[in-house]
């Protein structure tokens, strides 16, 4: 399904004009920093399951709005009903179906910028981006739905949205593009540096292949955290520079291989990051430090959550006992998408941070 989905949008990226007005790469020298897991304080973490009255069929990310938790299901499972939303563990409402109608999702992924204190969330999809606002029982009321101009779509995934400034990615040659809303200029960027060993490689093929990331984003931060490399990336949105640099020890772990002008990696490389969620202070991403295949395919390996300030000082180490599939965090409880030993599902679960 993702191999499918790949080639359509690579298909309709190559018929679509790209209006640049920009491209640029960045330096990286000034900003880099590196770092030993064996001087940061850890914690191991046990989750349990939360009893929720109405467990979601196929669920693939949480978020909290407010006092509302918010699970999106599978979407290749659910077709309607797309969204649950939880209070005080009871379901108190839900929505959104798969379609063509203007206020249908086409390949929605829900958008967590980390910020609880509003009754409100942002769903992204290939050609929109919407915001969805409930009640203080939390019903849905109403949806600001922003359209995303023909030159730019299709989106694969929003990273922020601020002074009508879209930061997003897609199928193409750069890793992130700001999009002016207003001006109708797209600037293109690759925070990382090209590796010598690789110079005949196309940028595309480094970014579908080589750098392939995850990202989280809040306020002005937006932080990018890589698969095949232990790096992490902190970008300030407004000046679309890169701020900080992270190395992790055993970064370069991945050999790369060549086979012609195509960069690759073995099938079982090592899978550093996953996974990010950004908040005012911090962020939070997930690794799991271990051979793709294994965590895939035999069910182990043990994920690691860092908590790291915008500064690049990380804070904590987070080590879980159970497999999960996503995470949210508010205050000093995650709570996460776990795959459950006894009934083989993917059920919540909540656990106490400290």
């Amino acid at each position: 399904m993702k191999t499918k989905i790949l080639v359509f949008l690579f298909v309709l990226e190559t018929s679509l004009s790209s209006c640049f007005y920009s491209v640029n790469s960045s330096s990286v020298s000034s900003a880099t920093t590196f770092v030993d897991d064996i001087d940061i304080d850890t914690m191991y973490v046990e989750l349990h399951r939360l009893d929720l009255e109405e467990q979601p069929l196929y669920p693939m990310s949480i978020f909290w709005a407010g006092d509302n938790l918010v699970v999106e299901e599978n979407v290749s499972k659910v077709k309607t009903d797309l969204f649950k939303i939880y209070r005080n563990q009871k379901m108190v409402s839900k929505f959104g179906s798969i379609g063509q109608g203007a206020e249908d999702f086409k390949h929605p992924f829900l958008h967590d910028c980390g910020k609880f204190e509003d009754s409100c969330f942002w769903v992204g999809d290939i050609d929109k981006f919407v915001q969805i606002n409930l009640d203080a029982v939390g019903n849905v009321t109403t949806n600001k739905i922003i359209n995303f101009p023909d030159e730019i779509v299709p989106v694969n995934q929003v990273a922020c949205f601020r002074d009508s400034v879209l930061a997003f990615w897609r199928t193409d040659e750069y890793q992130l593009s700001f999009f002016d809303m207003v001006s109708k200029k797209r600037v293109g960027y690759n925070f990382y540096e090209k590796p010598k060993s690789v110079e005949k490689a196309s940028f595309f093929d480094l970014n579908m292949n080589l750098f392939r990331f995850t990202y989280g984003s809040c306020n002005d931060n937006i932080v990018i955290a890589y698969q095949n490399f232990k790096i992490i990336d902190i970008i300030s949105a407004k000046q679309q520079k890169l701020i900080k640099k992270l190395y992790f020890k055993g970064y370069d772990t991945n050999p790369i291989i060549m086979d012609g002008d195509f960069a690759m990696y073995d099938m079982n490389y090592v899978l550093f990051f996953d996974f990010v969620i950004a908040n005012d202070d911090y962020f939070y991403v997930r690794s799991w430090d271990s051979p793709f295949l294994e965590i895939d395919m035999h069910d182990i390996g043990v994920p690691k959550i860092y908590k790291i300030d915008y500064e690049g000082n990380i804070q904590k180490l987070y080590v879980l006992k159970q497999r999960i599939r996503s995470f949210t965090i508010k205050g000093n409880e995650i709570f996460a998408i776990c795959l459950d030993p006894d009934e083989q599902e993917w059920m919540i679960y909540k656990g106490e941070l400290r």
